[in-house]
């Protein structure tokens, strides 16, 4: 048997008497012809005004604007509400504002928090621009000051330097004239930083440890040595020199070159000094001139024959003195 299931709906400009429905008979109402004024509805007769079964005061719609009236709708864990940002508009507070919650789960509008933390690190905003940012283990932190509105760092000044003050970055014009004295460039050493221009310095110095003795003249464009007399262990060319046997002589340069011993890479000027410290062979930028006997002065002695004030010129007078007896002439 065949059950007919009938469903009113008004007709033309004539509402549907939801009245009139009986207990459970359906009725459709296009918008506007309830007597209510509703939108479009499926109602349910129940002996009286008949009760609404499908309305947009009753279903999320798809589209159109509706108003939830009251009532908490809760969504179950893992339940998300995608939204982009531009199409979230949520009223109230007012400009600068941030969401802010209570930890159980209500928001509400508020001024900026004045101390942020994360990691280890805390952002305190003093009221006045300035921000303090703290880091997990340096105890006075990083101090950022708005400066025209714009972030700059706080930079140190001398007494910051002085007293090793933690929450400032150092000035690199503070360090330049309060800490190295000068720009790097000013240095005389081949290196132009700090610590290699020390070392630099240190081995220059070592390798002047001791009684220095004068081994010769160096041709450091070829390497050639010209020996001292009677100085021992001294090879015709640098490269064969062994420092071991060498320890503090010095071959003072007569042209300028790079052939300046095994090992050493510092080239040398004319009247520079190439050194050994009795492990390897150093370069000594100090442009002094070989030992010339005219250049060195001389005192004469009282009841001395030779009476120059130098001392080739004195040997050369005692050498006329020697050769008198030895030529046939008067002592």
């Amino acid at each position: 048997m065949t059950t007919l299931i009938q469903i009113k709906r008004n007709l033309g400009n004539t509402p549907v008497a939801t009245p009139t429905l009986l207990d459970g008979e359906l009725a459709f109402a296009k918008a506007g012809f309830l007597p209510n004024g509703g939108a479009n509805e499926l109602v349910i007769g129940d002996g009286a005004s008949g009760a609404v079964l499908i309305s947009n005061t009753r279903q999320l719609e798809l589209t159109g604007s509706q108003t939830i009236a009251s009532g908490t709708k809760t969504f179950a864990a893992g339940a998300k509400i995608a939204i982009a940002v531009a199409d979230l508009n949520v009223a109230g507070g007012t400009a600068g504002n941030t969401l802010i919650t209570d930890g159980a789960g209500n928001l509400s509008w508020g001024a900026a928090a004045a101390s942020v933390s994360a990691d280890g690190t805390t952002i305190v905003d003093d009221g006045n621009g300035v921000l303090s940012v703290s880091l997990a283990g340096i105890a006075d932190g990083i101090t950022i000051k708005d400066v025209s509105g714009k972030l700059a760092v706080n930079k140190a000044v001398t007494a910051d330097v002085e007293a090793g003050t933690v929450n400032a970055f150092v000035d690199t014009a503070v360090l330049k004239t309060d800490v190295l004295g000068a720009g790097l460039t000013a240095l005389t050493t081949t290196a132009k930083t700090v610590v290699p221009a020390i070392n630099e310095l240190r081995t220059e110095i070592a390798a002047l440890t001791g009684v220095m003795i004068f081994a010769g003249t160096l041709d450091a464009s070829t390497g050639d040595i010209t020996a001292a007399s009677g100085v021992p262990n001294v090879p015709a060319n640098i490269s064969a020199v062994d420092p071991a046997l060498t320890k503090n002589y010095v071959w003072i340069v007569t042209v300028a070159g790079s052939n300046v011993g095994t090992g050493n890479t510092k080239p040398a000027a004319k009247q520079d000094w190439v050194a050994s410290d009795g492990t390897k062979l150093v370069t000594l930028n100090y442009g002094l001139q070989a030992v010339v006997a005219a250049n060195v002065e001389y005192t004469p002695g009282t009841n001395v024959y030779a009476v120059s004030n130098n001392v080739q010129a004195a040997i050369d007078e005692l050498d006329v003195a020697l050769r008198g007896p030895i030529d046939g002439g008067v002592f």
